[in-house]
């Protein structure tokens, strides 16, 4: 494999930066690309027991409230991406407004929770392939074995050849990034909400509205897939097994990518913007990514149900990313304030974004409150140390680089 080796964030290099390949994926390729990092029908198997138990039957309703949510951090996502598209994603936007520093400490954060988080689509894929072997086949295979086959070989594989992620990430490989990251945004967040908000209340009704009961089934809307007949049951398994396979490809590149653009722009270590010198794609990246995802499955979550071990894995990364969407909701205004004052809207910039961030930190809270089971009552800890470590390094990269904030999505999509 030959490779790009790029000074990225050194201040006496005279290369240009690393770029990835351009205009190599349609509005279709990016909005595919975002609901197979979603992975609807992963998300709603793993996770929807959890919501039952805190929401109660009401969950159906606390599905449609996360939406809106979403779709209001969807609306700064969008309106960064029509200014500035940038591979650097949630980096590069509040970097852009609170400058360099802030965007170091971001990117820790935020590739931090990333890999956390896909450490748990590491585990459930192993886990879940287990599952179905044991049913359809009688073969039982350990899912760490499994789940080591399905991450190092078949990802990147795909990776390699095709290289889409979600579409803030993938901005730079559109043709039109500035319309069509907002376009896959939106999309994506409305078809997921209807599927979700029928799934819920399909599966509540499947329970006969008993939420004790709901909870105790190890994956609820298979067991109520399976209640209605074995056809259907086998077509929710298929389901289930590719939705957590496109996620671990789909979620792995879109972060992946973040995390090359932090390195190109000097943010983190360099190596990570080593790009393929055919394809264009940043194999470093791709393989700190999941090699870390794939250590963490293992170190913490070896003697562990794969299924348990999703949900608890999956909300330790949760925190860290959505302090970044909480915190990104609050650079919008300032962003606009500063750059673009022409633009700036007394709707869509000083009030959704306020709002967005409000719809975030009560979700967030609730993470981190005290009071909670192990081992979330760990998770709020272990999230502040993350913060500390990133302030502290922040601290040390700018004191070392001033012209760190001069970086920070200097590489935009559709630019020369």
């Amino acid at each position: 494999m030959s490779t790009v080796d790029v000074a990225a964030g050194s201040r006496t290099s005279a290369r240009p930066p690393a770029r990835l390949a351009r205009g190599v994926l349609s509005n279709f390729d990016i909005a595919a690309a975002t609901l197979a990092n979603i992975a609807p029908a992963m998300s709603f198997y793993f996770g929807f027991a959890t919501i039952v138990a805190t929401a109660g039957i009401a969950a159906p309703l606390t599905v449609i409230a996360a939406a809106v949510a979403i779709a209001l951090l969807g609306n700064t996502l969008s309106q960064f991406s029509r200014s500035r598209p940038s591979t650097g994603s949630f980096v590069t936007f509040v970097g852009r407004a609170f400058g360099g520093y802030a965007a170091v400490v971001t990117a820790v954060v935020l590739c931090t929770g990333y890999i956390i988080a896909v450490a748990s689509v590491v585990a459930i894929s192993g886990g879940f392939t287990q599952i179905i072997l044991n049913k359809y086949l009688s073969i039982n295979i350990p899912w760490q074995l499994l789940s080591a086959l399905l991450t190092l070989g078949f990802p990147l594989a795909v990776y390699l050849f095709v290289g889409w992620e979600n579409s803030a990430a993938m901005a730079e490989e559109t043709a039109d990034p500035r319309a069509s990251v907002g376009r896959a945004i939106f999309a994506s967040v409305a078809l997921v909400a209807v599927v979700y908000v029928f799934l819920a209340y399909a599966t509540v009704v499947g329970f006969n509205d008993k939420a004790g009961a709901l909870t105790g089934a190890n994956i609820p809307f298979l067991t109520a897939a399976g209640g209605v007949g074995s056809f259907l049951l086998f077509l929710a398994d298929i389901a289930g097994f590719t939705s957590i396979l496109s996620s671990l490809i789909s979620a792995t590149n879109s972060q992946a990518r973040i995390l090359f653009s932090s390195g190109r722009e000097g943010l983190l270590p360099s190596v990570t913007a080593r790009l393929t010198e055919r394809g264009k794609t940043p194999w470093v990246a791709f393989l700190v990514f999941l090699g870390l995802g794939l250590g963490l499955s293992y170190v913490f979550g070896w003697n562990t149900n794969p299924v348990t071990f999703f949900g608890e894995i999956a909300t330790m990364g949760t925190i860290l990313i959505a302090l970044t969407y909480l915190v990104a909701n609050l650079a919008l205004p300032v962003y606009f304030r500063r750059f673009h004052r022409d633009r700036f809207s007394p709707v869509t910039h000083p009030v959704l974004p306020p709002l967005g961030a409000a719809a975030i930190a009560y979700p967030l809270y609730e993470l981190v409150k005290p009071g909670q089971p192990a081992p979330f009552d760990h998770y709020p800890l272990i999230a502040g140390g993350v913060v500390v470590v990133a302030v502290i390094y922040g601290g040390i990269m700018y004191s070392r680089d001033r012209t760190l904030g001069e970086r920070v999505g200097s590489v935009v999509a559709d630019a020369d």
